[in-house]
């Protein structure tokens, strides 16, 4: 009866190295080395740098220092003379800027000042470091109340927002786009107290937000020209009275707002969350450090000696405003004794991402956030192929799932008194033989659908295909000896083509009595391995024929009882060897060399032979060895079995078997 057999590609017998017994940290997968490295500050990432090479070339790689802001101090002289402070390198640089003679700074960002010539009422961009000038249209409105811009002046997107309250509560709105030769303004009512400590415009995702000191957060969208307000986003701080300045600015995204206060009184930064503000704890304001003046404020993040600091402008100085005390940040007792339960999710899948199906499994019982990410990441490929079974007789064909140990019957009346030559991509590849010449069609068993091959007159050893058929790019190649044996025939059809055609070499040593694989199909070539160790190749678009990579057999005095098969997967050429009740040894094809597949690689691999075609997945099942039907040989026990628990539902013993790929909604 037909039964499956199973094999293991993990030799459990053998030991493994000191080498292996030993694990070091340095031995981590690079990958994983970097995903660590970018969860820590600079600090920690410098010093975890000197632990080795690897981990300092891992440190290196996403160290990133982000940019951070000058402080730009304009003259009071009336002199062109600028300076600009470095808060990060405490340097000093001085730049004669005469375009900006009699003006004041309005906003500033990307590297752009809004500048405002005020006995001329002209309003212009200028950048100081590629000295490029831009012109905006006259503005009727004040402009010591609040003006922003979106992005750099050169882009097409960029818009310029003006907003002027009066004491009667009512308010202006202007905006200009490039290409623009004047503004435009609209009027409206507000509750916006003007005289309220307020911060600057700031734009995020298409709107301008403004907040004032009772938290209250005001937004404009310059496409509909409405000025609204989020009420629930104020807070009740009780010493609201107290607040001297309210500065705001945005992160990825998010807004954050600075409230300093008087002399000697932390500062408190709250977070928008749901249109509410939440105050930040100390653990969340590590490593935050906030630049802010009297026309702008920016937030960037791991900066290096200026960390959890608030850079403020103090006449031409800077002032460091710490935003919490070292002091405060006591671990609590989860602190001081982590788990691994706590690494981050995204460390958790990587790590998993690197373990076999069995280890996967056996790591995801250790919690739940380990379970959650082995099953993020665990990949059962869900393709395998399925064994069909050819009858003697009749038109009843069997399929064998050899992983749900079920089977079906299909009956299929096209395949009547037919031949199976290969089977590829869920397609049979049949022939019906004839007295002169034989037809050869294409079959799909799922589908029921057949294509029709011109009649082929020669007979071949070898065949196969290069992909569906419903393809353009199917070609289809015989592979057979002339009757002196001295050169190799080989027999093409492309899709479309109304005959096959014909082609002569030598053979280059090609011994036909000698065993032989299956033709594979790869990157644009048909490749098939003898006993003798040779792989050769047919390139079908510039019609050659040669050999390459020798590879010395295993099993050498076993000629007679030896098989060799040739799969492929990924990319790659794989080829195994087998001899009685010997082990199968498994070879794969690396920079142009055979190199044998320890049993670590060969760990989670599945091999499906039968004498018409192989597939490599991810054990090896064999449809026939050795004289018996559908075994498997396992690595974990060195032993090959028979795979007998449907025995009672198997039809008898098939002519033909070749595995075939089902499609995914084939149940």
């Amino acid at each position: 009866m037909h039964n499956l057999t199973f094999s293991c590609l993990l030799c459990r017998s053998e030991t493994l190295k000191n080498e292996a017994l030993k694990p070091s940290f340095a031995d981590l997968p690079s990958c994983l080395i970097e995903l660590i490295m970018s969860h820590l500050v600079l600090k920690d990432n410098i010093r975890a740098s000197a632990s080795c090479k690897s981990w300092r070339e891992a440190g290196v790689s996403v160290r990133v220092v982000e940019k951070h802001p000058c402080l730009m101090c304009f003259p009071k002289d009336g002199s062109n003379l600028f300076e600009f402070r470095d808060p990060l390198q405490r340097k000093s640089y001085t730049m004669n800027l005469p375009e900006l003679l009699n003006s004041t700074v309005c906003y500033s960002r990307d590297g752009w000042l809004l500048m405002h010539r005020w006995f001329e009422n002209e309003l212009f961009f200028f950048n100081p470091f590629s000295r490029e000038l831009i012109s905006l249209p006259k503005l009727q409105l004040r402009i010591d109340n609040l003006l922003s811009f979106s992005c750099p002046p050169t882009l097409g997107d960029c818009v310029v927002l003006a907003l002027d309250f009066d004491k009667h509560y009512r308010g202006s709105m202007s905006t200009w786009h490039p290409g623009e030769t004047e503004w435009k303004t609209t009027n409206f009512l507000t509750d916006f107290d003007r005289h309220k400590e307020r911060s600057w415009l700031v734009y995020v995702n298409n709107l301008f937000y403004c907040t004032t000191e009772d938290g209250n957060l005001y937004y404009c969208r310059p496409s509909s020209r409405i000025w609204e307000c989020h009420k629930a986003c104020g807070r009740k701080i009780s010493y609201i009275g107290w607040c001297k300045e309210v500065n705001l600015a945005e992160k990825k995204g998010e807004l954050f707002v600075v409230f300093t206060y008087l002399k000697d009184m932390k500062p408190m930064v709250c977070k928008l969350v749901s249109l509410k503000w939440k105050e930040m704890s100390d653990t969340e304001l590590d490593g935050l450090t906030f630049f802010v003046s009297d026309y702008n404020s920016e937030m960037r993040t791991d900066l290096p000696w200026i960390r959890n600091n608030i850079c403020h402008k103090l006449l031409h100085n800077l002032k460091f405003i710490c935003l919490f005390c070292r002091s405060e940040l006591t671990p609590s007792n989860e602190a001081l004794n982590p788990s691994f339960a706590d690494l981050p999710l995204c460390l958790i899948e990587i790590i998993m991402s690197l373990l076999v199906l069995k280890y996967n499994i056996c790591a995801s019982a250790v919690c739940k956030s380990w379970r959650e990410a082995a099953e993020y990441v665990r990949v059962v490929e869900k393709h395998h192929p399925w064994l069909m079974c050819f009858p003697k007789e009749g038109t009843l064909f069997e399929f064998r799932d050899p992983l749900q140990l079920k089977s079906y019957s299909l009956n299929l009346p096209k395949l009547a008194k037919s031949n199976v030559c290969c089977s590829r991509d869920g397609w049979l590849l049949m022939r019906k033989w004839r007295m002169i010449s034989s037809q050869m069609f294409f079959f799909n068993p799922f589908s029921r659908e057949l294509i029709s091959l011109p009649e082929f007159e020669l007979d071949f050893l070898e065949i196969a295909f290069s992909c569906p058929p419903t393809s353009d790019n199917c070609v289809v190649v015989a592979l057979n000896f002339d009757v002196n044996n001295k050169y190799v025939t080989i027999c093409t059809w492309h899709h479309g083509a109304t005959e096959w055609i014909a082609y002569s070499f030598p053979k280059h040593g090609f011994d036909q009595g000698k065993k032989r694989s299956k033709l594979v199909y790869l990157n644009d070539c048909f490749y098939i391995f003898n006993e003798g160790g040779i792989l050769y190749y047919f390139h079908p678009s510039s019609c050659t024929w040669n050999r390459a990579y020798e590879l010395k057999c295993p099993y050498q005095k076993y000629s007679k009882k030896k098989r060799v098969y040739l799969a492929e997967k990924k990319g790659e050429l794989f080829v195994m060897f087998t001899c009685n009740n010997k082990k199968p040894m498994v070879y794969r094809l690396v920079s142009l060399k055979w190199i044998e597949m320890s049993d670590t690689e060969l760990g989670g691999l599945n091999m499906f032979v039968s004498f018409n075609n192989s597939v490599l997945r991810s054990n090896v099942y064999f449809s026939k060895h050795n004289g018996k039907r559908c075994v498997t040989y396992s690595f974990d026990e060195s032993r090959y079995n028979l795979f007998d628990q449907l025995e009672n539902k198997l039809i008898p013993h098939p002519l033909d078997t070749v595995w075939i790929d089902p499609p995914e909604n084939v149940l």
